[in-house]
């Protein structure tokens, strides 16, 4: 299989949606509580992700001329995977932040997460940064993946979801190591 990594553009919001919709359902089910995945997986949450989605990519091509904060990765024309980010909103210390990065599960083992995430460190990189973190679940498998990709653990943060309590990790690549086929 050969993938290619693209700038997001608005007529992908709902794909995207879509995708983000049925990660979270893949990957978060047994790590959030059952109230809280059913807000964040039904339709409901589909529409307001495309609403985002489409909000999120023009607002970026507005701001900077182009959309460097949603890379789409297609395989023969059809969107496996996106990823996402920009400024931080909540790592000071750290240039930039890597806010979602998701690929669908009949893709996991591909390498396409691998090719995003390079990708996406050249973008933020290109960008001006020099050092890029995330939060991820303390529980969730992806952390590992994101340690075997280059990121140290920086710090916990506790979060709750309707009353549930669970700690995120702060992963980060400092300074920016950029990779990825382009």
């Amino acid at each position: 299989m050969s993938f290619h990594i693209r700038q997001a553009v608005i007529s992908d919001a709902p794909t995207i949606a879509s995708i983000h919709t049925q990660c979270w359902t893949e990957s978060f089910a047994d790590l959030m509580p059952s109230s809280y995945m059913a807000r964040m997986t039904g339709d409901r949450a589909r529409r307001r992700r495309t609403y985002h989605w489409t909000e999120q990519i023009r607002e970026t091509r507005l701001l900077t001329g182009q959309q460097v904060g949603t890379l789409v990765a297609e395989e023969r024309g059809r969107i496996v995977g996106f990823a996402s980010g920009g400024d931080p909103r909540d790592h000071p210390g750290y240039d930039k932040e890597l806010m979602t990065l998701f690929v669908e599960k009949s893709c996991h083992g591909l390498g396409v997460g691998k090719l995003l995430l390079g990708n996406f460190m050249v973008e933020m990189s290109e960008a001006g940064g020099k050092s890029l973190a995330l939060w991820v679940l303390a529980t969730n498998p992806a952390r590992a993946w994101y340690a075997r990709q280059g990121a140290k653990e920086a710090g916990q943060m506790p979060v709750s979801f309707d009353g549930y309590d669970l700690h995120e990790v702060r992963m980060v690549w400092c300074p920016l190591s950029v990779s990825g086929d382009r």
